[in-house]
């Protein structure tokens, strides 16, 4: 045993660059906390990157994931993606090794299952409802990702909705990966809502636009909005509202990204739209 202690960290869409970027900020975690006093060995991450849900499969991640047991994590961080998380739970359970996600699924959570999520798929919904209220729009037309992302979003946007006295209007389930939405763009413009609203993972988003064809109706996303840092989908967001995943003004998170400055010589560019 040469004394380190071994973390997994599975990353469940494919990262190029950014995988060595969370290496790096996940090395300068673990070396403050060396200093702090919180660990008392060293810490050795192990990275793992495959191609998930929805663009490639759940299976990935399981073997990803056994992979990384195998060698000796005694913690696993990651995935990132609600579909692939709840997919993975029984290896998890099976395991019993602690994993902590990114995901928004209360589906996720369980005795060797966390999540430190920014937001969740519980709440994003009903702060979207409560803006659509805000603006005055109270017929809605929805169209949901056919995945547990775009089930559980509706599920807790349909009862803020409710409260709230909106109509939803139109209701469409659509392939997370779709081609072509010219069909559903156009029942949910027949519906003739005030607002059109987007609950899902993200990549369905430019198809949508590419439905329009030249219809003018507000425009509201979840988190997929924070896609918008990625180039080649940042002209697919103009004119949508969306939730962002960070508030600039958060200290903490000043804070960390000075750190990064001082001892990496730069910002994280992802995970924020603004």
């Amino acid at each position: 045993m040469d004394g380190k202690c071994r973390i997994g960290f599975l990353a469940d869409i494919s990262m190029g660059e950014r995988m060595n970027q969370y290496r790096l900020v996940a090395d300068m975690a673990v070396r403050h906390a060396r200093e702090a006093g919180v660990l008392d060995r060293p810490v050795e991450i192990i990275m793992r990157e495959v191609e998930g849900l929805p663009k490639g499969s759940g299976d990935a991640v399981v073997r990803a994931y056994e992979e990384l047991v195998g060698e000796g994590a005694v913690a696993v961080i990651g995935p990132f993606v609600t579909d692939n998380c709840t997919y993975l739970k029984p290896t998890v359970e099976k395991s019993k090794v602690p994993t902590i996600a990114w995901c928004g699924a209360s589906s996720w959570l369980g005795p060797w299952t966390f999540s430190l999520p920014n937001g969740s798929l519980l709440d994003e919904g009903p702060l979207l409802a409560l803006h659509a209220k805000r603006k005055g729009w109270r017929r809605l037309a929805v169209m949901r990702d056919a995945s547990e992302i775009g089930e559980t979003y509706f599920l807790h946007f349909a009862q803020a909705a409710k409260r709230y006295g909106l109509e939803i209007v139109s209701l469409q389930d659509i392939a997370p990966l779709a081609k072509d939405l010219r069909a559903e763009v156009a029942v949910a413009r027949a519906s003739e809502p005030d607002a059109l609203i987007y609950l899902g993972y993200g990549m369905s988003i430019q198809c949508i636009n590419d439905g329009l064809d030249g219809w003018e109706v507000s425009k509201l996303c979840s988190t997929a909005f924070v896609f918008a840092y990625r180039a080649e989908y940042l002209a697919g967001f103009e004119g949508w509202s969306g939730l962002d995943q960070m508030d600039p003004a958060n200290p903490y998170r000043q804070r960390f990204l000075e750190r990064c400055d001082a001892e990496l010589g730069w910002r994280p560019p992802f995970m924020t739209a603004t």
